[in-house]
């Protein structure tokens, strides 16, 4: 995965660094302390997650976000903040982002969010390889009689693709079918976030761990 980190901090991004690089399939391809350097970089670097400070000077973490997203749509976003205000927090998800990680930066939950977003990423990389498969192209509105694709077929394209055994397989069934009943195309699906399952899908990413670590 390709990261770039937005903090006006620079012990931060050397921080985050150090962690995700750790893993040797990730790369932090640059970072940033604010909003102008961030939008010149991104027109010519590829980036995978972008991890951006909440409180800026100038142009705020959310307010860059928005901008970030007009530009690179396919970016995710994980907030860095030692912020606790619950208005700023739902502004964050409601822009975009998926988890906050806290500051002071904490090993465990950057290594536990990052794997998150990654597989996010994963999963979204393997609906868009059923759609394909299912031959349906995405559409704009929905169709009268959108094409029929039973349990079975989508069971035998999970096998195909060799992820049946993999997490979030079976949710991908439970869309589909979903998807079957109420006649949905794939064009007119939309899972927005919502403030109150992401903050209670960031505190079951941690509660296998039994709390927080050590801060770095």
């Amino acid at each position: 995965m390709n990261f770039y980190i937005v903090d006006d901090d620079p012990s931060i991004p050397m921080i985050l660094q150090r962690i995700l690089e750790k893993e040797s399939s990730n790369t932090v391809v640059g970072t940033a302390a604010g909003a102008d350097k961030t939008l010149a970089d991104l027109m010519h670097l590829e980036v995978d997650i972008m991890l951006v400070d909440l409180l800026m000077p100038g142009t705020s973490g959310i307010e860059l976000i928005k901008q970030v997203r007009q530009l690179k749509p396919a970016i995710r976003f994980v907030m860095i903040s030692q912020v606790k205000d619950s208005d700023l927090r739902a502004q964050a998800y409601e822009a975009g982002i998926e988890f906050f990680i806290d500051k002071p930066i904490n090993v465990i939950e950057v290594k536990t969010v990052v794997e998150k977003v990654g597989q996010s990423i994963q999963m979204a990389q393997k609906l868009e390889n059923i759609q394909s498969l299912v031959g349906g192209g995405a559409t704009a509105v929905a169709t009268p009689n959108p094409p029929s694709t039973s349990r079975a077929q989508v069971l035998a394209i999970l096998r195909f693709l060799g992820i049946t055994s993999e997490a979030g397989s079976s949710d991908i069934l439970s869309v589909s079918q979903i998807m079957q009943e109420q006649r949905i195309s794939f064009g007119i699906l939309t899972l927005k976030p919502n403030t109150t399952l992401m903050t209670e899908r960031k505190k079951s990413c941690f509660s296998e761990f039994g709390g927080p670590s050590r801060p770095v």
